[in-house]
């Protein structure tokens, strides 16, 4: 496992910082402009004999890793991580929790018992022919790790290994009987992944030549080594950083064709839509996000969802619409990731304000007028910064070929005490969301009616129950 001070020692610091920062040699230290506030003349100056950099201008200082943290939003081992693997040291595991290793390792058993059948002669020749249909050979699926459920995998535990498999869901207990079953039997196999390779979950998809029943996706159960809520299919962080953003797409297989299409900073969530878990995880490596979904109205409706989350979490969402009847999978098969990318990708504000004006258009010009500034005043009130507030104001006026004076009237026709105290109420709301030190604290709180009111009191009793 790599260390804090074997990493240090393979970076130099001048040329580390240099290419964020224009250095120019002042006696035995460079200076230059800070990147963490703004300014004119330079206060910022690194120190190569110490390794160190401090910027007498806002205050800030540190090393390489300190300087990475705040220059991408990172934890410290994330980007101890990252620096490891840029350096050409190799990357630093995270541990397994000691009391999880029977999960973990039971998982990955499963997944690589399942991934066997997919190779075996007439066994696995039914979905080695869908996954070619799709695009994927065996050895791409390999390297996914895909798999067939075929044969029962609780065959294969041992008895110590029963109650981690029931933990985590890859086979379940008949209540009547006690016999044990695979809860993705006869169904398709996609490990999931955490940011350090280790198998959290498996997701069983039905397998089109059985011509079987069911919901069309199938996710192990939550546990303590995964949270779909929170849990991205996927993620690829460097591509993420190296394009500036990153590429959200509603389904497992459609992540896949995308990758292996070239599009390495695309993403999927595991069967839930996107959460405040997933926007603040995605804020750490980007501030840009890109909603690729199906060009139908529920597809689009969950751009609408996506666009405010990311708007709510401090990211700036874009939009791009594929062609009625397309997903990103079938698209970008037919059509080549150029053609994906020759889609417009359309400001997510901009996306909800024609939607609004489309949506009414059947309206006499005031009716209009008023019943769009009714649609994306709450959207313009998610916006954390006041003059991004005002910029989002004066195009919708734009829009509606009205005074920006006249959106900020409408706006302030609201009671301002009732605005700040839904604005506290959705910022609290948004820290039980993501932080799990904020939900201990309310769960020995005890009461919250004084503080959440409505949908909100409900979501956050749903969130403290889990």
């Amino acid at each position: 496992m790599s260390s804090k001070e074997e990493v240090l020692a393979k970076i130099d610091i001048v040329e580390f910082v240099g290419k964020s920062v224009h250095l120019v040699k002042s006696g035995a230290k460079f200076v230059g402009c800070c990147p963490f506030h703004g300014e004119k003349t330079a206060s910022f100056h690194v120190n190569p004999p110490k390794h160190r950099w401090i910027c007498f201008g806002c205050g800030k200082k540190g090393d390489a890793i300190d300087f990475r943290m705040l220059q991408r939003g990172l934890s410290f081992q994330d980007a101890l991580e990252e620096l490891a693997v840029e350096y050409g040291i190799s990357a630093p595991e995270a541990p397994r929790e000691r009391k999880y290793e029977s999960l973990y390792g039971v998982l990955d058993q499963a997944m690589r018992y399942y991934n066997w059948q997919l190779n075996q002669g007439d066994l696995g020749l039914q979905a080695r022919d869908y996954l070619a249909s799709r695009g994927i050979s065996i050895e791409q699926a390999n390297e996914l790790g895909i798999g067939i459920a075929a044969r029962p995998f609780w065959k294969k535990l041992k008895d110590s290994q029963i109650a981690a498999a029931e933990t985590t869901g890859i086979v379940h207990k008949y209540a009547d009987s006690g016999n044990l079953a695979d809860f993705l039997h006869e169904r398709l196999i996609l490990p999931i992944r955490d940011g350090h390779g280790q198998t959290i979950a498996l997701t069983g998809r039905l397998a089109p030549w059985l011509g079987k029943e069911g919901p069309k996706y199938l996710n192990t159960h939550e546990s303590p080594i995964f949270k779909k809520g929170e849990t991205f299919f996927r993620l690829n962080p460097e591509a993420v950083r190296e394009l500036g953003f990153a590429t959200i797409v509603e389904g497992q297989f459609d992540e896949i064709s995308m990758d292996l299409a070239g599009a390495h900073n695309t993403t999927a969530t595991c069967g839930t839509a996107l959460t405040a878990q997933h926007v603040a995880k995605l804020k750490k490596i980007t501030k840009n996000v890109l909603f690729l979904f199906d060009g139908d109205e529920a597809g689009q409706k969950a751009a609408l969802r996506g666009i405010e989350l990311a708007i709510e979490g401090g990211l700036v969402p874009y939009v791009s619409t594929l062609p009625p009847g397309e997903d990103p999978d079938s698209f970008v098969r037919s059509h080549g990731i150029e053609a994906v990318r020759d889609i417009p990708m359309v400001d997510g504000f901009k996306y909800v304000l024609d939607r609004q004006l489309g949506q009414h258009i059947g309206l006499s010009e005031a009716e209009r007028g008023a019943a769009v500034t009714d649609g994306i005043v709450p959207l313009i009130y998610k916006y954390a910064d006041p003059v991004v507030r005002d910029i989002r104001i004066a195009e919708t006026a734009r829009a509606l070929g009205v005074s920006a004076e006249a959106v900020h009237k409408k706006m302030g026709l609201l009671d301002p005490l009732a605005v700040r105290v839904a604005a506290l109420e959705r910022a609290m709301l948004y820290a039980v969301k993501t932080s799990p030190e904020v939900r201990d604290a309310m769960r020995k709180r005890g009461e919250l009616e004084d503080l959440f009111g409505g949908e909100a009191l409900k979501a956050v009793k749903e969130l403290l129950e889990k």
